[in-house]
């Protein structure tokens, strides 16, 4: 809606709790980030993809359903082949426990490693948690409704390994990369009048 003029940035821009801001436009804010967080939904639309080319590091989460582990691999299937994304991270989300989430990683990449040029490495896992259901319902961040839940815990570590995760050697996932990626097609709705 930023990129087409229909809202203006602060209109886009939603506050939380924690100190984040959830946006859908890019540049204007680069100097105020730290790091910007993009969750997309799953499979292979056109949006999807394009926010997947641009970010410095592609977290792939994914839960032990065969839907879940399709989408997965379909997504870099095309990330690779089509647009040169070699690198994955992969979270086990919805496990029982540490050993059920490196079983299903180590499912993935078994796939991977046979049939696609990719390297996949293990960003850990969420387990599965009625208390993440109950903040869920109740439309708060886990962290800030149950901080000592399991889910809460894990993603607290994933947050702070995710830190020293290092940058990747090829330019890209900068926020005025997001910028540049997205405003070609914004600026393909204008229309010239004569």
């Amino acid at each position: 809606h930023f990129l087409a003029g229909e809202r203006t940035l602060s209109e886009v821009t939603i506050q939380t709790s924690q100190g984040f801001r959830i946006v859908q436009a890019f540049s204007a804010i680069a100097p105020e980030l730290d790091a910007l967080v993009v969750d997309t939904a799953a499979g292979i639309a056109p949006v999807v993809l394009q926010l997947a080319q641009a970010a410095q590091t592609v977290l792939v989460v994914v839960c032990d359903e065969p839907a879940s582990l399709t989408d997965a691999y379909a997504l870099m299937k095309v990330l690779s082949r089509n647009h040169g994304v070699k690198r994955f991270r992969v979270l086990a989300n919805m496990v029982r426990d540490a050993v059920a989430g490196r079983h299903l990683y180590d499912t993935l990449d078994r796939v991977t490693a046979r049939f696609l040029d990719v390297t996949l490495e293990y960003a850990g896992e969420v387990p599965e948690d009625p208390w993440m259901r109950r903040a869920i319902r109740e439309q708060k961040p886990v962290v800030e409704a149950y901080p000592a839940s399991p889910s809460a815990r894990a993603l607290k570590e994933l947050a702070r390994r995710a830190v020293s995760w290092p940058l990747p050697e090829t330019p890209g996932g900068h926020i005025e990369f997001f910028a540049e990626r997205l405003a070609p097609r914004a600026q393909a709705r204008l229309e010239v009048v004569r």
